[in-house]
């Protein structure tokens, strides 16, 4: 039994390192770090040309909402469960939530797919906080027909909703939402 665990582990593993190999360029894995990786790695992921439009994006439905998010990091927290890493921020909804497991095999929690489910499927866009700045931000969506990374054309405008610019620089970690 623990050897098919261990074998379970290491095919996710392969899977994580792998999709990253795809979506950051192709770069091959490096050993892992505490540090972040360079501003300039984060932002050749938002404009990367493979990443795909969300069909969501031009129409995205907004609930009216009086949900400012705070310009200061250290006041981001999952609404579900308090963790202040790897925050996301639901585009229609405001609802900030800790995202999946990191690239780096650092932990997830998963409320913002949670509220995804929860919210009947019709609110797939989220943010990733910490990769917000000047050139954009990483921006994911839940929904099935086109589940993963995608770029979002009317992003500053989705963003200044929530009074968020993209002048900040971006900082932080690659993970799925």
């Amino acid at each position: 039994m623990e050897l098919w665990f261990a074998f379970g582990l290491l095919c996710a593993e392969i899977v994580l390192w792998s999709l990253r190999w795809l979506w950051l360029g192709n770069d091959p894995p490096v050993e892992k770090s505490n540090s972040t990786p360079p501003p300039h790695e984060a932002q050749e992921t938002k404009e990367s040309p493979s990443v795909p439009v969300s069909k969501f994006a031009e129409n995205l439905i907004q609930l009216e909402s009086n949900r400012i998010v705070p310009t200061d990091p250290k006041k981001w927290k999952c609404r579900a469960t308090g963790q202040r890493e790897n925050l996301w921020l639901n585009l229609s909804t405001g609802f900030i939530g800790a995202g999946g497991p990191k690239f780096d095999g650092g932990e997830g929690i998963g409320s913002m797919f949670r509220h995804f489910i929860a919210g009947g499927r019709k609110y797939p866009l989220a943010v990733k906080l910490e990769s917000i700045g000047p050139t954009g931000a990483l921006v994911y969506s839940y929904a099935s027909e086109e589940r993963g990374f995608v770029s979002d054309p009317f992003l500053e405008k989705h963003l200044a909703h929530f009074g968020i610019t993209l002048e900040k620089p971006a900082i932080g970690q690659l993970s799925l939402p």
